[in-house]
């Protein structure tokens, strides 16, 4: 097969910057001999083609920026007709054998219409549910409604749409799509060793790995520690919008010299070093497990997470790991009790490495992609 054409929000040089360079992740097993990335963020984006060419392998590298309209003339990308054909006329020429929409947003909207003016296949991943997740404040809601039709009209045109996880699948079905494949995110299991030992460091190591927005909030668990009187040392890695109030808050609390903070690190070096953390701690209130809690499990790690606000997490169980509040008492309870209970660490962090493994198989994601790649190929072709 020749030529795929990836369609992107994230804007490359962001993924460069946090070290976010997965091997292949956009072109799967060398599926492919040429990559066209579309990069459809509404801010210009600036990238040395060097550092992105390990995502697309061996495979040519072509980046096409073709940025969103303003939110503001376009009613918040509600009306993007103009843009939409302007693309097509733009991209439809260039005759790729499959389009892929990493997303749901207007650019999957443009990958639909290349993909119909061309007869090519469509595939389609969604990492969320727009109607579910985006409901905790009105600009999000509004935001929200405003994005359906696009997500409808790319849902529907894709051959196989891929979500994340499997609470997706509902919201899928229900916006039409049809045919539907779980792959949760790849991870680096190249770099991710096993974790061999349950006996506590002293200071014992801590990580909490995460986007620090309003929805992925840790304030509850560096309040914990402050109180547990254990001897630890913490590493926060991410950035985001409340990493200097989290930092603020790290100085009130008497503990910013037992805590670092780093806001990028190459996504190869965190697998490396994630079997030399005694226990991984995390925030999140969106309806998801995120790609560094399926790192921590293939590492063997013991993991501490809250309980989403509303309706369960599928994947999430007190089976391979501690559920808990999101509250000072919950992380204090379940850190304590991992801190003073070897095999209990042993046994929770070896039942994450069997779940991950064996259950969300992420080390596999990239391979059940390019399957799926040629099954649309082979289709085409007869």
């Amino acid at each position: 097969m020749n030529h795929l054409m990836v369609f992107i929000l994230d804007r490359l040089s962001d993924l460069v910057t946090k070290g976010e360079v997965l091997q292949n992740y956009y072109n799967p097993e060398d599926t492919y001999q040429k990559v066209t990335i579309v990069v459809c963020n509404w801010r210009k984006d600036y990238v040395n083609p060097k550092a992105v060419q390990p995502m697309v392998g061996t495979a040519k590298l072509e980046i096409i920026q073709y940025p969103l309209p303003s939110p503001i003339t376009t009613f918040g990308w509600r009306f993007v007709e103009r843009w939409l054909q302007r693309g097509v006329e733009q991209l439809a020429p260039l005759n790729p054998d499959m389009v892929w929409a990493l997303g749901s947003f207007q650019f999957a909207q443009l990958a639909a219409r290349v993909s119909k003016v061309l007869n090519t296949p469509m595939v389609m991943c969604l990492h969320g549910r727009w109607d579910v997740d985006e409901q905790n404040t009105i600009p999000r809601w509004v935001y929200a409604k405003l994005h359906v039709h696009a997500e409808e009209e790319s849902i529907q045109a894709a051959d196989v749409v891929i979500p994340v996880y499997e609470d997706i699948v509902p919201y899928a079905k229900k916006r039409g799509a049809k045919r539907i494949e779980v792959i949760y995110n790849a991870i680096n299991a190249q770099a991710l060793r096993q974790k061999e030992s349950y006996h506590l460091l002293s200071p014992m190591r801590l990580l909490i790995l995460n986007r620090q927005v309003e929805q992925k909030d840790p304030s509850n668990i560096l309040r914990a520690l402050a109180e547990s009187g254990l001897s630890y040392t913490l590493d926060i890695i991410g950035n985001g919008p409340m990493h200097e109030e989290l930092n603020r808050l790290t100085a009130e609390l008497g503990t910013r010299g037992r805590t670092c903070f780093i806001r990028t690190m190459l996504n190869k070096t965190i697998c490396e070093r994630m079997p030399t953390y005694d226990m991984f701690l995390g925030t999140c209130h969106y309806p998801a497990i995120t790609k560094g809690t399926l790192e921590a499990g293939y590492a063997g790690l013991p993991i501490v997470l809250n309980q989403r606000r509303g309706e369960p997490i599928t994947e999430l169980s007190n089976d391979w790991m501690m559920i808990v509040e999101d509250s000072v008492d919950g992380y204090g309870e379940a850190i304590k009790i991992l801190a003073d209970n070897w095999s209990m660490r042993q046994r929770l962090g070896k039942a994450a490495r069997r779940q991950v493994m064996d259950k969300f198989q992420p080390q596999n994601s990239a391979a059940r992609r390019a399957i799926i790649f040629r099954q649309l190929a082979r289709k085409t072709a007869g």
